[in-house]
């Protein structure tokens, strides 16, 4: 694959669902060029299309996405199969019972499935506001190497922090 993962950081549902909310997406885009996300994510945020008061959520996704600055990872397509079961394995000791589908959604797997994913492209940074990879949480002791940011605003924006 053709993709510079170190250069990039993989995102969860909750930041990208936070930044079109605050209309910030041109902001991160101006910073990091390019997001990576995992293909249960983007399943999380195109669900938001069946809210058609939030239904730009998966909409700037789509856009994003077709113009090459969002790059998903799509389980069977980007890993190659004898990593899969390799991953997949790490998933159920993690507690999940599907694999890398979300169907039934459970809870917390996107953010698991971008760490997972981040550790096996080498991707250093995850924005995430999940309590599970904030200090002492479950991502946080399972994945002690990834480099979290936390924020809810981007720097420069009121009450911003990063």
């Amino acid at each position: 694959m053709e993709f510079d993962f170190s250069k990039y950081p993989i995102c969860d549902t909750d930041i990208w669902v936070n930044i079109c909310l605050a209309d910030l997406h041109s902001r991160l885009f101006a910073k990091y060029e390019k997001l990576v996300f995992a293909d249960v994510v983007e399943g999380e945020i195109m669900a938001w299309n069946k809210n058609p008061d939030f239904s730009f959520i998966a909409e700037n996704f789509d856009s994003y996405k077709k113009h090459g600055e969002i790059f998903v990872i799509q389980h069977d397509v980007h890993i190659y199969e004898e990593d899969r079961k390799i991953l997949e394995t790490t998933l159920y000791q993690l507690g999940f019972q599907i694999d890398f589908k979300n169907q039934p959604p459970e809870k917390n797997k996107g953010e698991f499935v971008s760490a997972i994913y981040a550790d096996h492209f080498g991707i250093p940074l995850m924005q995430s506001n999940d309590g599970a990879f904030q200090e002492g949480g479950r991502g946080r002791v399972e994945f002690p190497d990834l480099r979290i940011k936390n924020w809810f605003l981007l720097p420069g924006s009121s009450n911003g922090r990063s």
